[in-house]
């Protein structure tokens, strides 16, 4: 949930200039999401652990769906720059063993 918000905090003066309807103000809509998000935890625990439950918070923010550019940074971050980490965690591990 956090870096969905520091995306947002972060890029909503260029998500306004791509042509979305996204502001400022438009921040509140994300921070609901994640007040609704949070009771339906708070009554169910276990939903915290639910990538189906999770995943989808913010893809309701904006009344024209979800918001492209934070959709794409979502995938970025965890497919291709999560692998590249792991790559590097794992070549540190080998240089480690080496050394």
């Amino acid at each position: 949930m956090c870096m969905p918000m520091r995306f947002l905090a972060g890029q909503t003066h260029n998500i306004g200039a791509l042509g979305y309807d996204w502001s400022p103000l438009s921040m509140g809509n994300a921070i609901d999401a994640i007040k609704n998000a949070m009771t339906k935890i708070q009554s169910d625990g276990s939903t915290f652990l639910e990538e189906d439950f999770i995943s989808p918070i913010f893809t309701k923010i904006n009344d024209n769906g979800p918001l492209e550019p934070s959709s794409e940074f979502m995938t970025y971050m965890f497919g291709e720059y999560l692998s590249f980490l792991a790559i590097l965690y794992l070549i540190t591990l080998g240089l480690a063993n080496i050394l």
